[in-house]
């Protein structure tokens, strides 16, 4: 693995006297990578951005590269498809979750972390907030979107529209990913299939997806707003569907 340092860049702590909420800043830098590998095998890279970290690899990776067609590129790990898309264009991605849980203070009453991965360094970046127990306080709750029978239906419905389909015709990729929007009035439609070259299996889906109904709309300010979403599909061995869509 090689030696590791650890390089204290700064450490704030701030008093807002109004509300006496306490909040704390701290800046690391790891002199070595964990992932000189990975940006090995990917020489356009500059770097990795996670903005808000969270545990067990369930990140959103913003990467910055040298490659003037795509400078930047996100994905997010915690959605199946992007996970699919992403190890199958660059390759296996693990950052341990040990280099930044020791700096994170799980007694704060919010908490943020951004990491920056080079191939020969690691940078986090943590604030903590502290309130007062009198005080009412706010965190905001991210947007999601559902379908409301159940994701265990939707799968049920997509594995219907494939049992017509011949057990000859041969799945040479069993992933499907498609864009589609959601609409205000809680139906989507398919925009475009990114991966799979199968077309009798994808237009299937497709007609399987666009039948879906209803979908909870994606709600901003108290307001249904058209949403692009991604869907991820596994067709399996025994021909049972898995399915994962994108949240915002």
């Amino acid at each position: 693995m090689g030696r590791s340092l650890f390089i204290s860049l700064l450490f704030i702590a701030s008093l807002n006297t109004g509300s006496a909420q306490t909040t704390k800043e701290n800046r690391k830098l790891l002199i070595y990578s964990p992932l000189r590998t990975f940006f090995q095998q990917n020489p356009s890279f500059k770097e990795v951005e996670i903005y808000g970290w969270e545990p067990r690899g369930c990140n959103r990776l913003t990467i910055k590269s040298t490659d003037s067609l795509a400078n930047r590129q996100f994905f997010d790990l915690c959605f199946e498809g992007d996970k699919y898309l992403f190890e199958k264009q660059f390759g296996k991605w693990h950052l341990p979750d040990s280099l930044v849980e020791s700096l994170i203070d799980h007694k704060a009453d919010y908490w943020h972390a951004t990491v920056n991965i080079r191939y020969d360094s690691v940078f986090i970046a943590t604030t903590h907030k502290y309130y007062p127990k009198d005080d009412y306080y706010f965190v905001r709750i991210r947007d999601s979107i559902w379908y409301i029978k159940g994701t265990a239906a939707l799968e049920k419905e997509l594995q219907a529209c494939i049992q017509h389909i011949s057990a000859e015709e041969k799945l040479t990729d069993s992933v499907f990913i498609f864009t589609a929007i959601l609409k205000k009035d809680s139906t989507i439609t398919v925009d475009k299939q990114i991966t799979s070259a199968n077309k009798t299996y994808a237009k299937a889906l497709t007609e399987a997806l666009n039948k879906s109904h209803p979908w909870m709309p994606y709600m901003h300010g108290g307001m249904a707003l058209k949403f692009y979403m991604k869907f991820y599909v596994r067709i399996n061995e025994d021909r049972t569907v898995r399915v994962d869509f994108r949240q915002p």
